[in-house]
């Protein structure tokens, strides 16, 4: 069995730093604590970590599952820093989520094979599925709202509905922005 441990990661745009916390992987974390699964966030755009600081921090606990959030701005730099994880040597499974991916998910799975899946859409859901199947080892490719490669062909696995009641979302876990949070009365 794979480990239960989650990283979600927010890899810097190249020459943007953003002291603003990022809810949605705050909101991912949260439903995957609800759901058993011990998730950390690494934010190196807030935390204005360097390419390698970032890699150390992805490596510094043995995970299962890495799950980056990409969009325009750093999804370069966010490529550059899976294709390092891989050649040290990670051989667990790396996700792309957030509305880039969600947008261009057949192109990257494409372009980029050191990439196991992107979750489209409203990643909590799917998220947990993939997390528990990585963890026990079991097929994931038919959760819904994953694409991925099956047979030689990309899929994009059909969405599950919308989340209806919002209300029912745990709250953002915020453990990487408290510090911050505290010390600017936020």
């Amino acid at each position: 069995m794979a480990s239960s441990r989650v990283i979600l990661a927010n890899v810097a745009a190249d020459g943007l730093v953003s002291k603003v916390e990022h809810l949605g992987l705050g909101y991912l974390a949260a439903t995957l604590a609800t759901h058993g699964f011990a998730a950390r966030i690494v934010d190196a755009s807030f935390h204005r970590l360097r390419p390698r600081e970032t890699i150390e921090q992805l490596t510094s606990e043995a995970s299962g599952l890495i799950g980056f959030t990409v969009y325009y701005n750093n999804i370069r730099p966010t490529l550059a820093a899976i294709r390092r994880l891989r050649g040290n040597g990670y051989r667990g499974h790396i996700t792309l989520g957030g509305h880039h991916a969600t947008f261009h998910a057949e192109d990257i799975l494409a372009r980029h094979p050191e990439i196991d899946s992107v979750v489209r859409g409203e990643g909590e859901g799917a998220l947990c599925d993939l997390a528990a199947a990585v963890a026990a080892g079991s097929d994931w490719r038919g959760i819904a709202n994953v694409a991925c490669r099956r047979a030689g062909a990309i899929v994009a696995n059909p969405c599950r509905p919308l989340i209806a009641d919002l209300d029912g979302l745990p709250f953002p876990a915020r453990d990487p922005y408290v510090g911050f949070l505290r010390e600017h009365r936020i």
